[in-house]
């Protein structure tokens, strides 16, 4: 079998990661790339999709240029391993991370049958469910701004990948509909 590396892309409130969760429960034989992060664990977080690392470490990683892609929010760096996507693809068959826009722009590049998967979710949708969500510990009312400018940015950039799944009804219909991306990509 032809080893494959599925990238999930998005602004924040796209899904990513409740698609990425919902992916290895219904294939826990996928592989997961654990993406390095600065901040602390959310109550309901375990250590299966971060890897959580001081400030100086992480900021070592991509001095040592590990950490192919990151990027600071609410005052913590998030980032993605060169070396772990290697590692996973040399044994594993399906291999899945998600990743910002930048990251998924860098993995296209640089690996080879790359499955990129942008979740679109209009504008104003993503408002509702990013002020909804509580855990994501935003304080104030420029922060929510600021991630919906990048949001707009980033939705303007979705016909760059291969496939663009409209995450608007269910997480279960898009979770459906990136998991038949996967299973049928050549």
């Amino acid at each position: 079998m032809k080893h494959k590396l599925a990238v999930l892309t998005g602004p924040v409130g796209s899904g990513k990661t409740v698609i990425f969760e919902s992916l290895k429960k219904r294939h826990p034989q996928w592989a997961i790339v654990k993406s390095y992060t600065t901040r602390s664990p959310r109550p309901h977080e375990q250590d299966e999709k971060y890897i959580f690392v001081s400030r100086e470490a992480f900021l070592q990683k991509v001095h040592s240029g590990d950490i192919i892609e990151h990027e600071e929010y609410a005052g913590h760096l998030y980032g993605t391993s060169k070396e772990s996507i290697t590692t996973l693809l040399q044994k594993e068959s399906v291999v899945i991370t998600h990743v910002n826009l930048r990251g998924a722009e860098f993995i296209k590049n640089n690996f080879a049958n790359v499955v990129d998967i942008y979740l679109f979710v209009p504008l104003n949708m993503l408002k509702e469910r990013v002020t909804q969500d509580k855990s994501r510990g935003i304080k104030d009312m420029k922060e929510y701004e600021e991630r919906f400018r990048i949001a707009e940015e980033q939705n303007k950039q979705k016909n760059n990948f291969s496939y663009i799944v409209r995450n608007t009804s269910t997480i279960e219909s898009a979770t459906d509909k990136v998991e038949e991306i996967i299973l049928t990509h050549p």
